[in-house]
């Protein structure tokens, strides 16, 4: 008896042990795909002196560029974690020459020092390029920008610049007619096979330093091959934390991962028979859901249920530029009457919730994100619409109020 127990036993490891090896892709991504419109606006200032001010901090350069002329000069920044030595955290500084031409001159302080003269040559800007900034402790792994000229009309440039001069009050603020955008190109992406069909596989670098690290990054794998130009945003927010404990669903067998290395250039998958978690997604009934409001009271998504009226979950937070600049159109959404709309702020606090709903005239009932609400809907863009039929299913999860006002106010069809 015993023998047969190890038998099945030493059968059912055998069975769970192969490995599937990928060597993955250096094809980056913004998470909207390669086709997509969607930019962030990067704010210019001009350099009256060798002096750069952020928000709460300003520094002297120490090296400017060899030939740089003094026409025109501005600076700005990109977001970056991967060099802690860098003189503003997270953050690192470039320079442009001549800003009010057709091709303006960039000079980037990759390492971060304020010394121009060690990063490379200066490149000219006609109209877009890519750049990869190399992480400090590993020059094998880059974070990818898409680099672009910025158009704005002036109504919306105005209301930019109102914002970025309260963030920046020490800097002076160039007109947005000069601006640029970026792309954070943070996705990665790999084709492959598994049991001779193919697979798409995501890593998604969240903290932005050109590593893929365990318990902080993510890890998504999709039965099919998905193009470059698809928008698979959505496939962030069901992705995993890279771990041991990461496991997927793929062609009806589950999949564990074994190992990836910090570049995110070696992947390693093993069969698993893990507990998959589940992440609310499209269709999903979620009329049990319950909110705490800042109020202290809770609310239960049952008791809101109308044949006649969907409900809106805005997540966003008092620090999120893209809610405030969105709210016009969730006030809107709210005073149409077609949904009851409630709000979950992220990384806030009652009293930050309660200034925030003060100065901008909020109405509808807010409550602070829980861990438990972050994990079941897998949240990490801000803001995220999650759009509740009458019925209590999920109709949709998105970050353009623009979206979830079309299909509001134009479809007939309510279920």
């Amino acid at each position: 008896m015993k023998k047969i127990i190890l038998w099945i036993i030493l059968i059912n490891s055998l069975a769970y042990s192969q490995d599937y090896t990928y060597n993955l892709s250096n094809d980056f991504q913004s998470q909207f795909g390669s086709s997509t419109d969607m930019v962030a606006l990067n704010p210019i200032f001009k350099l009256e002196s060798d002096t750069i001010f952020n928000k709460t901090y300003n520094s002297k350069i120490k090296k400017f560029p060899i030939g740089l002329s003094n026409i025109n000069l501005a600076y700005g920044f990109l977001y970056f974690t991967g060099n802690s030595n860098s003189v503003f955290e997270n953050e690192i500084v470039f320079l442009v020459e001549n800003y009010m031409s057709d091709n303006p001159i960039l000079y980037f302080d990759k390492n971060g020092n304020l010394d121009f003269t060690d990063d490379g040559g200066p490149i000219k800007f006609s109209d877009n390029f890519k750049l990869a900034l190399k992480n400090i402790k590993n020059h094998s792994a880059s974070l990818h920008y898409n680099i672009s000229k910025g158009f704005f009309p002036n109504d919306a440039g105005q209301t930019f610049k109102t914002r970025i001069k309260s963030l920046y009050p020490n800097a002076y603020l160039i007109s947005p007619n000069y601006w640029i955008t970026n792309q954070r190109l943070f996705v990665k992406v790999s084709k492959g096979m598994l049991n001779d069909k193919p697979i798409t596989i995501y890593l998604f670098d969240e903290d932005s330093d050109g590593l893929f690290t365990a318990n902080i990054d993510k890890i998504f794998i999709e039965p099919n091959t998905i193009e470059l130009e698809k928008d698979v945003s959505s496939f962030s927010r069901k992705a995993s934390l890279i771990s041991n404990n990461a496991t997927f669903l793929i062609y009806g067998m589950k999949f564990s991962l074994k190992n990836l290395d910090e570049s995110g250039d070696i992947l390693v998958l093993e069969k698993s028979n893990k507990q998959i978690n589940k992440i609310y997604d499209l269709g999903d009934s979620i009329d049990f859901l319950s909110l705490k409001l800042i109020n202290d009271q809770s609310i239960s998504i049952n008791d809101f249920l109308n044949k006649d009226k969907y409900i809106l979950i805005e997540v966003g937070g008092t620090w999120c530029g893209g809610c405030i600049a969105q709210k016009p159109i969730i006030s809107e959404i709210y005073e149409s009457n077609k949904a009851y709309v409630f709000g979950v702020f992220a990384n806030d606090t009652k009293a930050t919730v309660e200034k925030y709903v003060g100065k901008h005239k909020i109405e509808w009932d807010i409550g602070l994100m829980t861990q438990e609400f972050k994990k079941r809907f897998g949240i990490n863009s801000f803001p995220t619409y999650i759009l509740i039929s009458p019925y209590g299913k999920i109709k949709l999860i998105d970050i353009n109020a623009h979206r979830i006002k079309s299909l509001l106010m134009f479809s007939k069809r309510i279920d």
